[in-house]
This record gives structure tokens, C-alpha cells and sequence, in this order.
């Protein structure tokens, strides 16, 4: 299954991927922790899937990857991924830090919304099946950010990445975002949900 024989396949995956990604964020929203991580969950199986099949047909891929802002975070997702999927580990956790945290000498501010589980409360890969630079890419750039915020950031990617090779769904808004009052909007897009 590829770009190549059955674009098709990768056009559903990009749809499904989006879906999630809107579905983590419309519960990052609503604080329901639950559907958040599903959604997230979701959201890593399709991410892992375009990014392995672009990163095994593509020449440079990988390089562009990892050098892009948005790209670099799917190291980290499928550290995130691996954990779910072999030792059923929930990758969504409500933020209950401190009120102020410093994180890497910066200051932050708690919220109550959904983040990535902080590295240090998920289980170290089994012996043979680590990866050092996934579980630096975690921790570097999905650890304890809000759910919604890495997913957007491989969307995008993935994305431009798929651009004029398949058909796309657009990406943006679905009707329930569209729906939403302009002071929900106006958190959801200046707050801590989406990606700046």
C-alpha cells in the first residue's frame, strides 16, 4: 500500500488523520479526558502509517521531516504510538502540574486541558524495541504540550507533504468548529489548543 499503487488509501488515511486530529481538539475543548485520548490514540495510528509510507517512498522525506517545525514532532508521536500499541499505555493525561511548572528554565502555566503524558510517566520500551531518538523527540517536542497541539503539527506536514500526490480533504474547520461562538473560536484559536 503506497502513494504509488493505491493512492486511495493514502487519501483515507489523511481523511481519517484529520478527523481525529479535530476530534482530539474538539475534547481537548470540552475537557472530556476520555474521548480525548481515543481520539488521540486514532490520530497516532494514522500520523505512523503516511509518515512510514511516505518516509519509505519518498526520496529526502525523512531529511525534510525532521528538519521542518511541524515534521519533527512525529519522531516523537510514534514513541507516543509504540507505547500505546504494545504496552497499552493511555498517552493523554490531564494537566495537573503545579500552577507554575518551570519546564526546560521556561515558566508555564497549568491548564486543566488534556496533555501528552509527561516522559517520565511512560514505560520504557521493552529491551530490543527502543528507539533514542523517538524518546527524544517525545520528550523534546510532544511531552506535556496540549493534545491537540503536536497532531496539528504533523496534519499540516503530512499534509504538504501530500499535496498534488493524492486527493485531499481540507483540513480546516469542520462544521461543529463553524458552529461555535465567536468567544469559543477566539479561545480555541489565541489559547493553549492549537499550535502557533
Amino acid at each position: 500500500m503506497g502513494i504509488s499503487d493505491r493512492p486511495e488509501a493514502m487519501s483515507l488515511a489523511h481523511r481519517g488523520l484529520a478527523a481525529a486530529v479535530w476530534r482530539a481538539l474538539d475534547s481537548s475543548r470540552r475537557k472530556y479526558m476520555l474521548s480525548c485520548a481515543v481520539a488521540a490514540t486514532e490520530s497516532l495510528h494514522w500520523a505512523c502509517a503516511l509518515d512510514e509510507q511516505l518516509r519509505s517512498e519518498i526520496p529526502g522525506y525523512t531529511s525534510r521531516r525532521d528538519r521542518d517545525s511541524d515534521g519533527q514532532v512525529l519522531p516523537g508521536l510514534r514513541h507516543a504510538r509504540d507505547r500505546a500499541m504494545h504496552q497499552v499505555v493511555i498517552t493523554a493525561a490531564e494537566d495537573n502540574r503545579p500552577f507554575l511548572k518551570p519546564r526546560n528554565g521556561i515558566f508555564h502555566i497549568a491548564t486543566s486541558y488534556p496533555i501528552w503524558t509527561p516522559t517520565d510517566a511512560l514505560p520504557a520500551a521493552k529491551k530490543g524495541h527502543g528507539h533514542e531518538d523517538r524518546e527524544t523527540s517525545y520528550e523534546a517536542y510532544v511531552a506535556e504540550r496540549q493534545v491537540s497541539e503536536p497532531l496539528f503539527q504533523a496534519l499540516r506536514f503530512l499534509t504538504r507533504e501530500l499535496e498534488g500526490k493524492v486527493t485531499l480533504v481540507p483540513i480546516h474547520q469542520p462544521a461543529w468548529y463553524q458552529e461555535l461562538t465567536h468567544d469559543e473560536m477566539t479561545v480555541i484559536s489565541s489559547g493553549p489548543l492549537l499550535p502557533k
